[in-house]
């Protein structure tokens, strides 16, 4: 497996017993998304879907569209989503139609998401246009949000998280991703409540990492400090 520079696929033991040949755990069953190869899943909703909790859905290279409002919708299931070529070959793309990942049904902190790229995300309604979270927990590692738009906040990541736990994103790019409407802020992310941004960084012409109650402007904002995930 190659790691891309500059990020860190973070799989942990899951991954590690692919790399041996095993799945997961003796319980967890691998879900492989492929469209090259007739015995996997063509796209990745249908794999989100078959999985339980506990199971690895690995994703080979390519680019990856969706259907509806998502590419990409969870459903409260602790799945480990990860990119087996990382994020310069494995894209997550919402077409300028759709976000890429929806996390809205009280995923936990075993709900990971690692190695991809996800661009084009779109929304014109709550905002988060590359991923929007409600009360989840997931884990995004080693992530590129590249070129994501919302007409409110959140370019590329919105989340509200007010009754517990809230997201941690480890080592992501966000790139060029935009919050439009004058009443919009946070072009990368808009932290509503817990949730926590760790060594990420921000290609933009200024940081644009933004939480409520701090002063930002659509395509700039400011990057706040570490706030514990409970």
């Amino acid at each position: 497996m190659t790691i891309q520079p500059g990020f860190q696929v973070f799989a942990g033991a899951a991954l590690a017993g692919i790399l041996l040949g095993a799945t997961p755990t003796d319980a967890a069953d691998l879900h492989v998304v492929d469209p090259e190869d007739p015995a996997a899943f063509a796209e990745i909703q249908p794999a989100i879907d078959a999985a339980a909790n506990g199971d690895l859905v690995l994703v080979m290279p390519g680019i990856y569209t969706g259907q509806g409002n998502a590419v990409v919708d969870f459903k409260g299931k602790d799945v480990s989503l990860i990119a087996w070529g990382g994020p310069e070959q494995t894209f997550i793309d919402g077409e300028s139609e759709r976000r890429g990942f929806l996390c809205t049904s009280g995923e936990t902190e075993a709900t990971t998401i690692s190695g991809f790229t996800i661009m084009r995300g779109m929304d014109d309604e709550l905002g988060g246009g590359g991923m929007y979270l409600v009360d989840s927990a997931a884990t995004i590692t080693g992530c590129h949000f590249l070129g994501n738009q919302a007409v409110y906040e959140g370019g590329a990541v919105k989340s509200i998280a007010q009754a517990g736990i809230g997201p941690l994103f480890i080592n992501c790019l966000f790139s060029d991703n935009r919050a439009d409407h004058w009443l919009g802020a946070g072009g990368a992310a808009y932290l509503d409540g817990n949730g926590e941004i760790r060594d990420c960084r921000c290609r933009s012409a200024k940081p644009d990492i933004l939480r409520p109650h701090r002063f930002g402007v659509p395509h700039e904002g400011i990057r706040p400090g570490p706030r514990p995930r409970g």
